[in-house]
């Protein structure tokens, strides 16, 4: 079969074009950085990619939910403490109170130190965490106490935060211990009241209650604290997680940059190659020269 001169320079033609679109590949890659810039470099690896960055964002969602627990908690921790050392000393005054021989102006002093210890923790229901109240259940943006008592109908509602695949976890201490007759805000007032009244036995008989209250308290920042501590132990396991997951995907569709530069090398040293031979198997003939 002969082989005219138009056959050879079409396949030289295709043969330089092939070689040029395998050279943009491997420049396209040294750009990126991908070895995988659209579905068609390889299908299965873009496929295995997209499902490990779908995996990648799940994971970013939970630790942030966690981070966003633990400063919740931490900032409700912090509130629970303040409570417990205000209700030691609200036990330390009435201690000193019980007595008969505590002088009226030392009733007075004490009265008047459970007053303020009062509105401190009114204060401390009230505490926030960006703008969203700690104590409220679910109404986290209506302040839920006044100094005379709850601000309006009290929600126990839990709010609770997906940590991880199927985890979830209740972040809020609702406010039962802060109503009712016997709770932490209702205990101060009745104290005070029979301080001024100079009820030494009643009085008295008041620290059973606060010292119940103050166990009450503490069971809470126990209970608080040990959701920090199972959050820093998830939040370890979402960073290693994210780590083998980038690791991954990094494998999957990341550009070997010596590789890539040898194979670049390679296509244009083929592309000179061609270039020679079909410069010497197309020679010119007489009609070149007649045109």
């Amino acid at each position: 079969m002969r082989i005219t001169t138009n056959a050879m320079a079409r396949n030289l033609l295709l043969r330089l074009d092939t070689v040029n679109r395998r050279a943009l590949e491997f420049q396209e890659q040294l750009a990126s950085g991908k070895r995988i810039n659209k579905p068609s470099d390889d299908p299965v690896g873009a496929n295995r990619a997209f499902r490990l960055r779908t995996s990648i964002a799940e994971v970013e969602r939970y630790v942030k939910n966690v981070g966003d627990s633990k400063d919740w908690l931490l900032a409700t921790e912090e509130a629970l403490r303040q409570m417990v050392d205000a209700m030691h000393r609200v036990g330390e005054l009435a201690n000193s109170a019980a007595t008969s021989t505590v002088p009226a102006s030392s009733l007075d002093a004490i009265a008047k130190e459970l007053e303020q210890i009062q509105e401190h923790l009114v204060f401390l229901a009230n505490s926030d965490h960006g703008g969203r109240f700690l104590f409220a259940g679910q109404n986290t943006l209506t302040q839920p106490f006044t100094a005379a008592g709850p601000a309006g109908v009290l929600d126990f509602g839990a709010i609770q935060r997906e940590v991880g695949p199927g985890q979830t976890m209740r972040i809020n201490i609702t406010p039962e211990f802060l109503d009712g007759p016997n709770s932490v805000l209702a205990l101060v007032p009745q104290v005070s009241s029979l301080v001024k009244a100079g009820d030494f036995k009643a009085v008295g008989d008041m620290l059973t209650a606060i010292q119940a209250e103050t166990d009450e308290l503490l069971s809470y920042v126990s209970e608080t604290g040990a959701k920090i501590n199972r959050l820093d132990m998830i939040s370890q396991r979402l960073t290693e997680s994210n780590s083998s997951l980038t690791r991954l995907l990094s494998d999957t569709e990341d550009a070997e940059f010596d590789q890539i530069i040898l194979k670049l090398s390679q296509e244009e040293a083929s592309y000179q190659a061609a270039l020679a031979v079909g410069a010497r198997l197309i020679q010119p003939t007489l009609v070149d020269f007649l045109r």
